[in-house]
Order: structure tokens, then sequence, then C-alpha cells
């Protein structure tokens, strides 16, 4: 067996598999992996969940409210992204940010696995996904790209020289919610509240409850680490 594969395991380079949902076949540079893709995490076997880009998005069963970029004058903007923008992921975003899966987050939240006749189950999984596609659209598609090439070129080399990854492996991460996706869930869920004047709550009411869930959460055993990270999640882009 050839070592570096197996020094390598868990790097993006030797992440290959099909697309979740078109069953493509793929490696790391080409779509978005969850960082516990090989991963064994407690009695869960190993997730294997990758995507196209463009198939990492949201299944429909909750209407989600994306806002559109517009200048100064209120003109809808026409960006590089299209129609894209907040709504699927991008080649290379699991290199730039880090990124469990929402069912590697369902299990961390439930210790269990959805079930797929629970309601409850399937819309938390939207949720969590949108969650996931705000923190991926936090970095521009020009970021992205740009590092996914500097990644690339880097292990170019390593293979030039026979080296193991440049890069240490992705995952796995530990099986609980350190990352506050419960948190994340709870604020989306606030911007479906109606506001006095609007359909729905804006950033700067909807964000209160991030600072609501730290305040309370300081006080406890727990309160010396952050709860919720303000670079965690970048709502104010597809919500305000």
């Amino acid at each position: 067996m050839n070592q570096n594969l197996v020094r390598d395991k868990g790097c993006w380079k030797t992440m290959k598999g099909h697309c979740a949902k078109f069953k493509v076949w793929m490696h790391g540079a080409e779509g978005v992996f969850c960082g516990n893709y090989c991963w064994q995490r407690g009695p869960f076997a190993p997730c294997q969940g990758a995507w196209c880009p463009n198939c990492f998005r949201n299944e429909g069963r909750v209407e989600w409210f994306i806002q559109k970029e517009v200048d100064e004058d209120e003109n809808l903007l026409v960006t590089k992204e299209g129609d894209r923008r907040y709504l699927v992921g991008q080649k290379g975003d699991h290199l730039i940010t880090p990124f469990q899966c929402a069912l590697c987050h369902f299990r961390n939240i439930q210790q269990r696995d959805p079930v797929s006749f629970i309601s409850a189950d399937q819309e938390a999984m939207e949720f969590i996904k949108r969650a996931i596609l705000d923190l991926f659209w936090s970095r521009e598609s020009s970021t992205v790209e740009s590092n996914l090439r500097a990644a690339v070129r880097g292990e170019k080399a390593m293979n030039r020289f026979s080296f193991p990854s440049l890069m240490p492996a992705m995952g796995p991460f530990p099986l609980q919610d350190d990352w506050g996706m419960k948190a994340a869930v709870a604020i989306l869920d606030r911007t479906f509240d109606p506001a006095t004047y609007e359909d729905r709550v804006q950033f700067e009411t909807f964000r209160k409850l991030r600072s609501g869930v730290t305040n309370v959460a300081q006080p406890g055993a727990s309160g010396l680490g952050d709860v919720i990270r303000e670079s965690d999640l970048d709502f104010k882009r597809s919500y305000s």
C-alpha cells in the first residue's frame, strides 16, 4: 500500500467519492467534501458527504428569504455568481471554511441519525444546511477560487517529490455541537418572526438572539468559551 495514502487519510487531496445527489464521481478539488467524510465517529459510520457545488443546496422544504444585491439606487445588481449566490455551494468551499455536512451536525446535536418520517428532523436538516450555506458565502467566490488554486499548486509540489500532503487532515471533528449550530438554527428560526412594519424581522433585530444566547451562557460553567463567534456565520449577507 502507498504509505502516503495511509499518512494522508482525511486530507483533501485523497478525498474521492460520488456526489450524494447525482452520483457523479469527483475528487477533493472538484466538489465540497465534509471534513468527516472518511471517518467513523462514535457509533456512526463515515458520512461520505460529498456534493457537486451546484448540488449542495436546500431541498425546498423551507421558503427562505434571500436578500438580492442592489446598488445605491435600489437597482438589482448583476453579479458573477448570478442566481447561485447564497443558494448553492462553491467548488473549494471546504478548503477555506470549516465544513461538516448537515448529517454530521445533526449527529453532533442529537446523537442519532435523522428519521425520514419525522418532520422535525427533516426541517432541522434544512435549517442546518441553510446555516452552512450562509457560512460558505461569508467568503467571496474570488477568494474561494484563489485559495483552491493555491491548495492545488501546493499539492502539485508534494506529488513531484513524493511527499505526504502539505495540508493536515480535514477531520474528524468531535461528536458534539461545539460550533454553535443549535444557536445558528435558533437565529434562523427567528428570521421567520413578523416585524412591526415588515413581513419579517430584519438583521438588526434577529441578531439580538445571538447576543442573548451568549449572555445567558456566560454565567454558566461553560461561560469561559465563546458560544457563538462573530465569524462563524455571516447572516447579514443573505438576510439584511
